[in-house]
């Protein structure tokens, strides 16, 4: 009984730590400055954590803690004091979902909207070389799950989905960009499509596509991706 108890204890340390470790990963407990404005006209500053797992923040302010779900919140703001700049979010109820993006740029005719997501996928692979192996693949059939000689392992990543909304309605999805994953493998990629960009960007700007030459533009980077977009934005700048 002893024995067992020591299993069971140790299993859930296991368990508590890999959590611990994908919530740094995640970045799931960073606390910035800021100011959350409310539904209902509240505007509240202090200490924001902004859980896009849940898509809820948290407010440490005068001594209190209070959370905020995206039914309840207008707007907030926060200063990114690693990347020394301050970042916009709004709550919006729109066609791919009522949630909280970050609102990146914007001008009268549209606004670059972003979105963290959390992908799992479960992949299973033989292991047995002589059978099938995914480099070489031997075997053109895809490895059954429970199949002796066989593993199964989850491939899990962070990634951030961009869409242009126009003031018309209408939505363009971007793609999105892979920010940290647990390994190589697997199908969770970017899925930034260019020729299908600079479609969309056209319709702003005919010579985008000099633009993107002329600036050594990778499209597959979220600073040039924002880049890029922003380029057809009236800003002001």
């Amino acid at each position: 009984m002893k024995k067992l108890l020591l299993l069971v204890f140790a299993i859930l340390a296991l368990n508590a730590r890999a959590q611990r470790l994908d919530e740094n990963r995640l970045e799931l407990n960073l606390w910035h400055p800021g100011e959350v404005t409310l539904q209902d006209g509240r505007v509240v500053k202090g200490k924001i954590n902004f859980n896009y797992v849940i898509d809820m923040i948290r407010v440490q302010s005068d001594g209190q803690l209070n959370t905020f779900n995206h039914k309840q919140i207008l707007e907030f703001q926060v200063f990114k004091e690693e990347e020394d700049r301050i970042v916009y979010y709004k709550s919006l109820n729109l066609p791919i979902g009522h949630k909280i993006y970050e609102v990146v740029g914007e001008d009268a005719e549209k606004a670059l909207l972003v979105t963290t997501v959390i992908d799992r996928e479960a992949q299973t692979e033989y292991t047995n070389l002589g059978f099938y192996n995914p480099r070489y693949r031997y075997n053109a059939l895809p490895p059954t799950p429970g199949t002796p000689g066989t593993r199964t392992y989850t491939v899990s990543r962070k990634a951030e989905s961009f869409f242009i909304i126009r003031n018309t309605g209408k939505i363009d999805e971007i793609g999105t960009i892979v920010i940290t994953r647990n390994n190589s493998r697997g199908q969770l990629k970017s899925t930034i499509k260019r020729k299908k960009l600079i479609k969309i960007l056209k319709e702003y700007d005919p010579n985008i596509e000099q633009y993107l030459e002329t600036n050594d533009i990778d499209l597959r980077r979220r600073k040039e991706l924002i880049k890029a977009i922003l380029s057809v934005m009236d800003t002001g700048e």
